[in-house]
């Protein structure tokens, strides 16, 4: 059985943002069992704050047609990848990754290498990682590696 063919539509976060952030905090459950909780609602407010203004965004939408997965880019660089949990595994990520390569021109994004699977996801689709932080941006204590398209063509 085939998959249904995944959209991606760029929208104007501030429309969307309480869905997004509650795709956030569902992926985010899913996948990042190693940060606080105390540190997740820390992120949560702070992303409340920014989300708006993070353009370009792009969603994929579920069958129900509400935005399953999102992302933002910008300067060659993913810098939110997010899918909600009950469709991770079902192409959304990829669809949104291979959007980013293929029209916004992204080589580069950075992960938490405690997620072990976003740090698969993105070597299948071709990056390498070129560096390792052992504090996150905010510096927080959440080891974090830099990966790069190893042919960017």
């Amino acid at each position: 059985m085939s998959r249904p063919m995944i959209v991606v539509t760029e929208i104007t976060p501030a429309t969307l943002s309480p869905a997004l952030l509650a795709i956030w905090r569902d992926s985010t459950g899913a996948t990042h069992h190693f940060v606080s909780h105390q540190h997740l609602d820390e992120i949560h407010a702070l992303l409340e704050t920014l989300l708006p203004a993070c353009v370009p965004m792009f969603v994929t939408r579920g069958e129900d047609g509400h935005p399953c997965a999102f992302m933002h880019a910008s300067e060659g660089e993913l810098h939110m990848l997010f899918v909600a949990d009950r469709y991770r595994g079902k192409g959304h990520g990829s669809a949104l990754v291979d959007h980013a390569i293929r029209h916004l021109g992204v080589t580069r994004v950075t992960v938490n290498e405690q997620n072990a699977e976003a740090t698969a996801f993105y070597r299948a689709r071709g990056f390498v990682v070129t560096d390792r932080q052992a504090l996150d941006d905010q510096g927080r204590p959440y080891p974090v590696l830099r990966m790069a398209l190893a042919d960017p063509a």
